[in-house]
């Protein structure tokens, strides 16, 4: 994510859903015709992932350096099945 700053990114998970949002501002004090070809565009921008079932959201993390994020889903405990056991009902 070059040109982007960690104080332009924005990151949401929930339902299943993890949602980034960003702002590329164009460089301050350089004129467009110093540019001979743009590769990245300025503005904002955001992309929708989804991630697997078993994703602790709350425990969801991200860290951003030099132009790479780095984004942590940890994996939700497996689910056990639970015995539940059937009483019997007083009615006719």
């Amino acid at each position: 994510m070059p040109g982007t700053s960690s104080d332009n990114l924005e990151l949401t998970v929930s339902g299943g859903v993890l949602t980034l949002k960003g702002k590329r501002l164009a460089p301050a004090g350089i004129s467009e015709d110093r540019f001979r070809r743009h590769e990245r565009m300025w503005g904002a921008w955001e992309r929708s992932l989804n991630v697997p079932e078993r994703v602790e959201e709350e425990k969801v993390s991200a860290e951003f350096n030099d132009g790479i994020l780095k984004i942590r889903l940890p994996k939700a405990p497996e689910t056990k099945p639970r015995q539940i056991q059937v009483v019997q009902g007083n009615g006719p």
